[in-house]
């Protein structure tokens, strides 16, 4: 297994978090919103403040396994919205 980590600082347009780009074997990601006031959105490639699948509060964290080549995409409710990101799978090489 590699573990890989990274910190963004994310606005209003969306940033891959793992693939779409390279292929993975399954990977476990957990994302945190280490921002004092912006909110982060994850979803797919269409997430936007008014439509996405999971909703990070300052500080909350959200954890998951993903399937072969999944793919996470990120925004931010404010411009240098703070996201930490670890991965961890089998190829680090593979994850981003």
């Amino acid at each position: 297994m590699a573990t890989i980590h990274e910190n963004y600082h994310i606005d209003n347009h969306a940033v891959v978090l793992i693939g779409p780009s390279t292929t993975h074997y399954g990977a476990n990601i957990t994302v945190q919103n280490y921002s004092d006031l912006g909110t982060v959105y994850l979803g797919g490639p269409n997430v936007s403040v008014t439509s996405w699948g999971v909703r990070l509060r300052p500080n909350e964290i959200w954890q998951c396994d993903l399937g072969p080549n999944d793919t996470v995409y990120a925004i931010g409710s404010q411009p240098m919205t703070n996201v930490a990101v670890m991965i961890v799978g089998n190829d680090a090489s593979s994850l981003r």
